[in-house]
Order: C-alpha cells, then structure tokens, then sequence
C-alpha cells in the first residue's frame, strides 16, 4: 500500500481525535440494493416532491470536514465532501462517495480511506484531477474495498498545492458507516419506481444511498432540471448550501 505523507497524515489524525466516536449498528453482510431501470427516470414529471433528509440519530458526532484556500493571488478554491455534518449511513458494501471542487486543477488530488482511529488508512490512491469543476464521484468498486457492517470510516479528498510541503493541502472528508437495510424499506425498494427510490433512502436516513441513486437518474438524464433540484434539495438539507445553489443551475 503507498504510504501516505506524514504531514498530511498529521493533520488528518488530528481532525480524526478530536472528533468523538459514533456509536454503529450492527450489519447485514449480505444485503444487496435492488436494480432499478431507467424507464421512470424517462417519463415526463409535471412535478415533483423534494427529496426530504431525515437523519437517523440527534447528537451524533461531527465529522465532515470542509476545505478552501488560494493559490497566490487566485480567488478561493471550496474542496468539499458530500455528507451530512456527521457521519452518513449506507447499507451498501462499496458505496459511491461523492465530493465537489469549486474549479479545475492542475495539481494532483489524493483520496484516503480508513477506518475510524486506525493508525493506518486502508486506501491511499491518486485521482484524476476533474475535467470540469462541480460534483465528482468515486466508486469503491474501483479500489476493490467493502465496508464492514457496523464500522465506522473516515475518507478525505486531499488537494496537494505544494507536494514538497504537505503541510499546505487542502483536505475536505467526511464518515461513513454501513447499517443493515430494515425489512420494511426492503418491500418499499422492491414495489418503487426508479425516481422514488432517493425519496425512500433520504426518508430512512440513508445518505449516501439517497445521493447515489439521484445522481444516477440524472446520470440517465442529464438534461433533466428538475432532478438537479432534488439532488440540490438534499444538499441544502445538510447545510451544503453553496454546492446546492451550483447544482442547481450549473450541475454536472
């Protein structure tokens, strides 16, 4: 595994320490989310109800950490992980982890991927820098790593402006813990349309499934503005309020 820098390291053990451990929930290693078609994506929607968050717990820990800086005289660049303010739940083993970069770059961008205090990360890898500004996605199936049930992770998206001073990154993260899917919201899953399908997960409290699967409707249909503004709604809901506004109107 490629060792991560130890500045970098530093600061992300800090941020990690002093944020409490959540409390998990055990889970079901062999649930699987029902395969939807995009037929529903494709009918005409007169209108639509937005997506409704509802977090699972009250009190939870803080763990969304959000980035900006400059680069000499260049105006603020905003590095940003989707998540609630803390940390989000999924019942998926290889979830899709979503962040946002506010402009193009150049310079080369890092993910790390760990469990909760561990000493060391479980993935460190380099991405491809964006071609365009926005809402960027990883899939964990592209690294080969599952989550556990009722563990708690940690990822980060590192922005490396000086990779001979590590120190000077930019470093945007949030957590992610996999729960067991409820027998109730299972038959929902199995009787709804593709387009309810977000409504069912951001009602259950699970976050990362609620934006990855809006996301795929308006991967389906990307001329679609209204599933931009579901996808912007949810944003809004947990405070990413700019991001939300950009989606809105200039999404990709």
């Amino acid at each position: 595994m490629k060792d991560i820098s130890l500045a970098t390291s530093l600061l992300i053990a800090g941020f990690m320490i002093m944020m409490p451990l959540p409390s998990v929930t055990s889970g079901d290693p062999t649930i699987k989310t029902p395969v939807h078609t995009a037929e529903a994506a494709n009918r005409p929607v007169k209108a639509r109800k937005l997506l409704l968050f509802k977090p699972p717990r009250v009190g939870r820990p803080k763990t969304r950490l959000v980035g900006g800086g400059t680069r000499g005289t260049a105006s603020i660049v905003e590095l940003s992980a989707l998540t609630p303010e803390q940390s989000g739940l999924t019942v998926q083993e290889q979830p899709s982890l979503f962040w946002y970069l506010s402009k193009t770059t150049t310079d080369p961008i890092e993910l790390i991927v760990s469990v909760d205090r561990a000493e060391q990360p479980m993935l460190v890898t380099r991405l491809r820098p964006p071609s365009q500004p926005g809402i960027q996605r990883v899939r964990l199936t592209d690294y080969n790593i599952s989550l556990k049930p009722g563990v708690t992770y940690r990822w980060f998206v590192a922005l490396i402006t000086d990779p001979e001073r590590r120190s000077k990154d930019i470093i945007a993260g949030g957590g992610v813990e996999r729960i067991p899917l409820s027998d109730a919201i299972r038959s929902q899953l199995g009787q709804a349309q593709a387009e309810h399908v977000p409504h069912l997960y951001a009602e259950a409290g699970l976050w990362y499934d609620a934006l990855a699967t809006i996301s795929d409707l308006i991967d389906a249909t990307p001329a679609d503005a209204g599933l931009r503004q579901q996808r912007a709604a949810l944003l809004e809901q947990v405070g990413l309020t700019s991001i939300a506004a950009y989606d809105a109107t200039n999404g990709r």
